[in-house]
């Protein structure tokens, strides 16, 4: 009971030590950091252990870890000083400037909970193969030390055993495969990865009107119709906000007009408006003129020359853009076209309502666009529903490696403490041990056995224990008879004893 005991408080405190290193989501992600530099000096020193824990969010003070991309992803441990945005300003107390790269929240490894002043060192010597070696070896030596003062008490079953050899093997195969893949694999990989941006646009008009019968008087303004009779220019502007995904943006914006009938096959006229005009930072502006007069020519033309009477007419004024960039560090061109529809007939163009009849989409129009770009990022690797980092799977198979190595010296170890005791080699031949207490019996009370392997074959036939009694005997009783096996030398004693015996 208390062997198991034992081992269930074991188990617990593994998966407390689990729960507490392994990183998120699979733990709290606590991790130690050995300082290297004197960078924190005098709150930190060379030499001293720092225990980061993970969290959301970090506060101007507190001394936080993160990878480095500007020192080849190094690890260092600086106090934040304030933000830059959403960024974090870090600087090494005994530095006179801040550190180059401003990791966001989300990079940062987490904040220093706790300092052990010197303990670094150790870690540093442990993480040597040569040390991992030495300390698994020091724990075998320990172990066969304690277990030599009990020796008669030591049962090791073949199942136990076999687990043992087993989990060993497992840790050892999970080490050996995370440090192949650290070894193996290259640290970065490309991955598609969709990148949403949007061309973002804003119609506005003006016309002049000879009678004051809009709301601002003589002027027709966006959203107005224009009645034919009143107004002949209009100054249309389109103004382009270009996606801020997109880095360098170039390119140029060009407006025209199109007039045309309703049918797909019918007569289509295209009227330069303005442009090309180069795109300048965040927007840009085209402005262009439209004679009505102009159109309404166009459509009598038509009239005239097809014969056909023309109720109506479609005119669309046209802001076409083309980009170019880069998004997520690649090469991107785009085309985006913004049209303002309207519905031409012999009174008047009006804006035409799309089918939801929000004119507010046509005058402040947004065109979505995804992009799949192929980004460099650090190699991870699948753990289940988990991914890890293939720098933290490495050290984890280093450290599994270093747990294999160890379970497997401290299987093999209790197994030759076992086989150095006749009730352990029993119990590893697979026969039920059981500690007796008092005096096993004689010779002459029982039958003699000669080998340790005889009497467990006779107790698996019986599905009797083998009794253990503290002069080291082993018996099996069973309905029929009781076995006995006494080592050698405390065979020779009894028949010594009982030769003086006799003499006398």
């Amino acid at each position: 009971m208390l062997r198991g005991a034992a081992l269930l408080a074991g188990a617990a405190a593994a998966a407390l030590v689990a729960l507490v290193l392994l990183p998120p989501p699979l733990g709290a992600g606590v991790r130690t950091i050995a300082v290297q530099g004197s960078s924190m000096a005098p709150a930190l020193k060379a030499g001293d252990l720092a225990v980061i824990v993970p969290r959301k969010s970090y506060l101007p003070g507190q001394v936080v870890a993160y990878r480095s991309p500007d020192l080849d992803g190094a690890v260092l441990i600086h106090r934040v000083v304030g933000y830059d945005g959403d960024r974090l300003v870090l600087k090494g107390d005994a530095n006179p400037f801040t550190d180059s790269y401003r990791p966001f929240p989300g990079e940062a490894l987490g904040a220093m909970a706790a300092r052990a002043p010197g303990a670094g060192r150790a870690l540093l010597a442990i993480m040597e193969p040569q040390w991992a070696g030495a300390a698994a070896g020091g724990a075998a030596a320990v172990m066969v030390a304690l277990g030599g003062r009990r020796r008669r008490a030591l049962f090791l079953s073949p199942p136990l055993m076999l687990s043992g050899l087993g989990v060993g093997v497992a840790l050892l195969a999970a080490g050996a495969g995370g440090v192949l893949a650290r070894q193996a694999l290259p640290p970065t990989g490309v991955v598609r990865t969709p990148v949403h941006y949007s061309h973002d646009g804003e119609w506005s008009y003006t016309a002049p009107s000879l009678m004051p019968v809009y709301q601002d008087g003589a002027t027709a303004r966006t959203g107005e119709p224009l009645f034919l009779r009143l107004v002949r220019p209009v100054t249309f502007t389109f103004r382009y906000r270009a996606p801020a995904e997109v880095e360098g943006r170039r390119g140029h914006i060009t407006l025209y007009a199109t007039a045309g009938d309703y049918s797909p096959t019918g007569w289509r006229r295209t009227i330069p408006l303005a442009g090309p005009v180069p795109l300048q930072g965040d927007e840009t502006a085209i402005t262009g003129t439209l004679d009505l007069a102009e159109v309404a020519g166009l459509w009598q033309e038509v009239a005239r020359a097809t014969g056909l009477t023309l109720a109506a007419a479609r005119l669309e004024v046209t802001a076409q853009v083309h980009l170019e960039g880069e998004l997520g560090g690649r090469p991107v061109a785009d085309d985006a076209s913004f049209s303002l529809p309207f519905r031409l007939d012999q009174v008047q163009a009006a804006l035409e309502p799309p089918p939801d009849g929000r004119v507010q989409g046509l005058l402040a129009p947004a065109i979505d666009r995804t992009a799949i770009v192929p980004v460099e990022r650090p190699r991870e690797i699948g753990l289940g529903a988990a991914r890890l980092p293939l720098s933290t799977a490495g050290r984890m198979g280093l450290y599994l490696l270093w747990a294999g190595g160890a379970v497997l010296v401290l299987a093999a170890g209790a197994a030759l403490l076992a086989l150095c005791t006749p009730a352990g080699l029993a119990s590893l031949l697979g026969a039920p041990v059981v500690r007796a207490e008092g005096h096993a019996p004689s010779e002459e009370e029982a039958v003699l056995v000669a080998r340790v392997g005889d009497l467990v074959r006779a107790a698996r036939a019986a599905s009797a224990p083998v009794l253990a009694y503290p002069d080291g005997s082993l018996v099996v009783r069973t309905p029929g008879a009781t076995y006995l096996w006494r080592a050698a030398e405390d065979s020779r004693k009894g028949h010594e004893t009982a030769r003086k015996g006799a003499r006398a």
